[in-house]
């Protein structure tokens, strides 16, 4: 497992997010996983920014949601992990839009799912 530092902006605040790579561990079909405000774990050895970009709504999720945890596995068991769940449907939809593998520094206007 390697540690890189990301610096992002979000909304035009900066945040420094921790991101772990080669995290060979995880499951078969998770690329990566926010486990706290500021900490991601990715499967790849390198960041993979559409992968970065996803990861960084549940963040901003972690952030601004108070038990953000405990709604995202209600929602999971309610709805599962695809865009049934608001908060995989807010986090995929920046996929579509986000810079390539070369980019340092990821910019996205985040929204919310209600809570």
């Amino acid at each position: 497992m390697q540690t890189k530092y990301v610096t992002t902006n979000t909304i035009g605040l900066v945040n420094k997010v921790i991101v772990h790579t080669d995290c060979w561990f995880l499951p078969p079909r998770v690329q990566a996983i926010t486990i706290s405000k500021k900490r991601i774990l990715m499967k790849s050895k390198e960041i993979n920014y559409l992968i970065l970009a996803h990861e960084l709504v549940h963040i901003q999720q972690f952030k601004s949601i108070k038990f953000f945890l405990i709604k995202y596995i209600w929602e999971f068991l309610l709805n599962g992990k695809g865009v049934a769940n608001k908060f995989e449907y807010a986090a995929y939809s920046t996929q579509q839009w986000t810079h390539d593998n070369t980019v340092t520094t990821v910019s996205l206007i985040l929204t919310n799912p209600s809570a």
